[in-house]
């Protein structure tokens, strides 16, 4: 399913794809991602970042970066479709997430729906999404030698993309009912005169 992704986006079936998703903007830490991705072609030449979206630092991105652009390694699709998204998922290798902060992460639970491994820094839900040595790993500082050095090891996981997506199933919407109700009967018997 990878390689046939690949061919229907026009993509290298022989280089290592890293997909990050979503918005492109200081917040979803691309420069982060970027520096991660210099570090990690020392060791893996035949890499490339695929930023899956748009925003408001594309200019200052491609600006900053137009080697990375020129020799292929970097591309960004610009806004694409939900079923796009899926797709360049679906060619990746793995995911990465480079975010100074999120609420929950959609984009993690996208990248465990397409049962992709992820680095991803230490941000909301991280924790229950990713567990290290199974499917990833969670960077706990904003080092990129050291994230660059997880990518790789993420790249040789056995079994880490049936983990992510078996891990994904818990995230259904079916399931948001009963699950809440599950929640908030916890919160109540802990607190039964509902006080917060």
């Amino acid at each position: 399913e990878r390689d046939e992704c690949r061919r229907r986006l026009g993509l290298p079936l022989d280089r290592t794809i890293i997909a990050v998703n979503g918005r492109l903007c200081w917040v979803k830490g691309w420069p982060f991602v970027i520096q991660t991705l210099r570090h990690y072609l020392r060791v893996n030449s035949s890499a490339m970042v695929i930023f899956i979206g748009d925003g408001e630092d594309r200019q200052q991105m491609e600006t900053e970066n137009c080697d990375l652009i020129q020799n292929g390694e970097v591309r960004i699709t610009g806004l694409v479709s939900l079923s796009e998204v899926s797709e360049y998922l679906g060619a990746a290798d793995l995911v990465m997430i480079g975010s100074h902060e999120e609420g929950w992460s959609t984009a993690m639970i996208e990248a465990l729906a397409c049962g992709k491994p992820m680095v991803t820094t230490n941000i909301s839900g991280a924790q229950d999404m990713v567990l290290p040595d199974e499917n990833g790993y969670i960077l706990f500082d904003r080092n990129p030698l050291e994230a660059a050095r997880a990518l790789d090891q993420t790249l040789y996981l056995e079994g880490a993309g049936e983990k992510s997506y078996a891990l994904s199933r818990q995230y259904n919407l079916h399931t948001l009912s009963s699950d809440l109700e599950a929640l908030w009967l916890r919160y109540r018997q802990g607190n039964p005169n509902g006080h917060t």
